[in-house]
C-alpha cells in the first residue's frame, strides 16, 4: 500500500503508449485506481494529484459517453465499471468527536457514510427470528484508507449487496475519519492551513476503531422497530481488512461477525516480501526479465563505487527522466509499473490484463531493435543495456509531464504545504509513518553462512529504509504538540493479534497472489502458510489464482463469475447465514 502517482500522467503524455492504448477505458480506470489503492506513489507525492485528477477525468469520460456499454459486469472495488442499477442508497453523515479518549479537543467531525435500505425494504422474508425478535442483518463496509466514493459499487454489485439481498439485510458504507470528507473544521485545530502533525495526530487505529463503533451503538434505520435485533456483519478489505478483524475482537458486543479480506493484521516497518510476490506470480518470463532489467539498472545508478554521473544521465534520457536529478526518485519512477500487479483481478480472466501487457512489453524483441536504432546516441555512453531494460523504458517514456511541480517527485514539501488539502495519499502515509510501516523496499543482501536469504529483485537497492523514513522525517515535522515517532510504531496494530488473530465469527479471506498476502494469516513468512482449519464458525479460505481483496467483486448474474469466485461468494453467503442464527 505504498506508492501513489503514474497513470495521471499519461493525461500529459509526450509519447503514445502502445500497450496503453490499447486498453478500453474500463481498464484504464481500472489500472488507475488499482495503482492508486496500491499507494505505489507515497514515495512520490509531487505526482500524486496528476494521477488523481486524471483517474477522475476517466470515470467521466466512462459516465458522459452513452457508447459505453457492459453486459452484466460488476464494479469491481476500485470503481472500474459503470453502475448497471438506479441509486437506491443514501449519503448521510453521523457527528464524531475528534478525540474519544484523551479529551485534548472538543473538536468534532462528520464522518461520512452510504446508507441502502433497499434489500431491507424488500426482503422481509430472507430474515430470521429469534425469541419472537426479528434479526437485521446490516452489513458494514469498512471505506478504509479511501474516500468511499470509490467504494460506492460495493452497494451496486458487489459484497455488500451480495450478503445485504441474501439475507434481507441493510446495507452501510463507513468513511474513515481524515478521508473523503470526514474532516474535521480545519480551522478548529489551530492556526495556518496545512494539515500538520498537530493536526493530524488523532488519526490512529484507536480512535478510528472507536468511530465505528460509536457509529454502530448510535445508528437508526427507518422502519426498524426498537423490539428488532440488529446483528452487524463488518466487511474490510486490505487495511480495512484488518480493522473488520480488530472490530470483531476490540468490540465482540457491537459487531456480530466480521469478514477480513486480504487483511494486513499484520504489521512491519519493511516490507521487501511485497515484491516477492509480484515476481513469483508473475509468468517465468517476466520474472526473469524484471530481474534482468534491475541488476542492469543497478549497475548504472546503484554501483558498489561511485556512481558513473554521464552513465546516470544517458540512462534517464533513456526513460525520458533527464530532468528527474534525484537517482532516487529515478529509481522510484522506474519501480512505479510493477504497481500495475496490484490490479490484477478475476475481471481479466477474459481479456489482456494491464499486468499482462507490461510483461509483454519487456521481452519485445522488435521493439526494443527500434529502441536501439532511436537511442543510439545515448546508448554509445553506457555499457551493454539489454532489451529488457530498454523497454522498460519505453513504458516509462510515456509517463512524465512536460514540465511543473511533478518534477519534483519525492520532496517533502508537498506534504508539509498542502495549501488545506489533505489528500488520501497525505493522510495514509501519515498513518504509515505513525504505526503501519510496509516500507517496499528492495531485498535485503543475501548471505548464506550466516543464514541471511532474500528473495526476488525487481526495484533498485537505492529503494530503502532511508528513503521512506526520510520522507517521513521531512514530510511531517514536529509540531507543538506531537512529533513522528523515529521509525513507525509497529507494535500498535499489532498488539491486536497479527496473524495470529483468531475469534468466532471472524472470517479471514485471501488472495493465493496477493502481493500484500505476507502480512496476512495466511502469511508464507509469518504463519507457516496458514495452518488453520476452515470452518463455519472460523471461515479462513485461501482463493487460489487471485490477488487483493478479490472477494469484494461480485457479478449480478452470478453464474457468470469464474468457479473459484463462485464458490467463495457461496461459502460468505452460508456462514453469515449460519453466524445470523447464533
Amino acid at each position: 500500500m505504498w506508492l501513489k502517482a503514474f497513470v495521471g500522467l499519461f493525461a500529459c503524455a509526450r509519447v503514445a503508449v502502445a500497450w496503453w492504448d490499447e486498453a478500453t477505458l474500463q481498464e484504464q480506470v481500472q489500472f488507475t485506481d488499482a495503482l492508486l489503492d496500491s499507494h505505489s506513489f507515497v514515495r512520490l507525492p509531487g505526482v500524486y494529484a496528476h494521477v488523481k485528477q486524471h483517474a477522475a477525468q476517466l470515470r467521466a469520460q466512462i459516465t458522459q459517453t452513452s457508447a459505453l456499454h457492459f453486459q452484466d459486469r460488476s464494479v469491481s472495488p476500485r470503481g472500474n465499471v459503470v453502475l448497471p442499477e438506479t441509486k437506491t442508497y443514501q449519503e448521510l453523515n453521523m457527528t464524531q468527536a475528534l478525540d474519544h479518549f484523551d479529551g485534548a479537543t472538543n473538536a468534532t467531525f462528520q464522518q461520512r457514510y452510504f446508507l441502502d435500505m433497499h434489500w431491507y425494504d424488500s426482503g422481509a422474508s430472507k430474515r430470521m427470528r429469534k425469541n419472537g425478535k426479528e434479526i437485521v442483518p446490516v452489513i458494514v463496509y469498512d471505506g478504509g484508507e479511501s474516500d468511499i466514493d470509490a467504494r460506492r459499487p460495493m452497494l451496486e454489485t458487489g459484497i455488500v449487496r451480495l450478503l445485504a439481498e441474501a439475507t434481507g439485510g441493510i446495507g452501510i458504507v463507513l468513511e474513515h475519519r481524515y478521508y473523503g470528507t470526514s474532516l474535521p473544521d480545519r480551522a478548529a485545530l489551530g492556526n495556518g492551513s496545512d494539515w500538520g502533525v498537530d493536526q493530524l495526530r488523532w488519526l490512529n487505529t484507536r480512535q478510528s476503531l472507536h468511530d465505528s463503533a460509536s457509529f454502530i451503538e448510535r445508528m437508526r434505520f427507518p422502519g426498524v422497530g426498537t423490539d428488532a435485533e440488529v446483528r452487524v456483519i463488518y466487511y474490510g478489505g486490505s487495511y480495512a481488512g484488518a480493522r473488520a478483524a480488530f472490530m470483531r475482537k476490540t468490540y465482540p458486543n457491537l459487531v456480530h461477525g466480521a469478514i477480513a479480506s486480504s487483511a494486513v493484521v499484520g504489521a512491519s516497518v519493511d516490507l521487501p516480501e511485497y515484491y516477492y510476490a509480484v515476481a513469483r506470480y508473475s509468468p517465468s518470463k517476466c520474472a526473469q526479465a524484471m530481474q534482468h532489467a534491475v541488476h542492469a539498472l543497478d549497475a548504472i545508478i546503484a554501483p558498489s563505487e561511485e556512481v558513473n554521473v554521464t552513465q546516470a544521465d544517458a540512462l534517464r534520457s533513456l526513460f525520458n527522466a533527464s530532468n528527474v536529478t534525484s537517482l532516487d526518485d529515478f529509481a522510484s519512477l522506474v519501480a512505479v509499473p510493477l504497481g500495475i500487479f496490484q490490479s490484477n483481478t478475476w475481471e481479466n480472466d477474459a481479456r489482456v490484463s494491464p499486468w499482462q501487457r507490461f510483461c509483454a512489453s519487456l521481452v519485445n524483441g522488435t521493439r526494443a531493435a527500434q529502441l536501439r536504432k532511436e537511442h543510439a546516441l545515448a546508448l554509445a555512453q553506457l555499457p551493454s543495456v539489454p532489451d529488457t531494460l530498454l523497454n522498460w523504458g519505453d513504458v516509462v517514456r510515456g509517463l512524465l509531464p512536460e514540465s511543473g511541480d511533478a518534477w519534483r517527485m519525492s520532496d517533502p514539501s508537498f506534504f508539509r504545504q498542502d495549501g488545506g488539502v489533505l489528500s488520501d495519499n497525505k493522510a495514509w502515509t501519515f498513518q504509515v509513518c505513525t504505526e503501519y510501516g510496509y516500507y517496499q523496499l528492495a531485498p535485503p543482501i543475501p548471505h548464506l553462512a550466516t543464514g541471511q536469504a532474500s528473495g526476488p529483485k525487481i526495484l533498485s537497492a537505492r529503494i530503502d529504509a532511508r528513503l521512506y523514513q526520510t520522507l517521513c522525517d521531512q514530510g511531517f515535522t514536529p509540531g507543538t504538540h506531537f512529533a513522528m515517532p523515529k521509525t513507525p510504531n509497529v507494535s500498535i496494530p499489532n498488539a491486536y493479534g497479527n496473524m495470529h488473530l483468531a475469534v468466532d465469527r471472524l472470517a479471514f479471506i485471501d488472495g493465493q497472489a496477493d502481493p500484500w498476502r505476507s502480512m496476512t494469516p495466511h502469511s508464507e513468512e509469518y504463519a507457516f502458510g496458514g495452518n488453520r482449519p476452515d470452518t463455519i464458525n472460523r471461515p479462513f479460505k485461501l482463493i487460489p489464482d487471485c490477488w487483493h481483496h478479490c472477494d469484494s467483486t461480485a457479478l449480478l448474474n452470478r453464474t457468470a463469475e469464474p468457479e473459484r469466485i463462485q464458490n467463495v461468494h457461496n461459502e460468505q453467503e452460508a456462514f453469515v447465514r449460519a453466524w445470523l442464527k447464533e
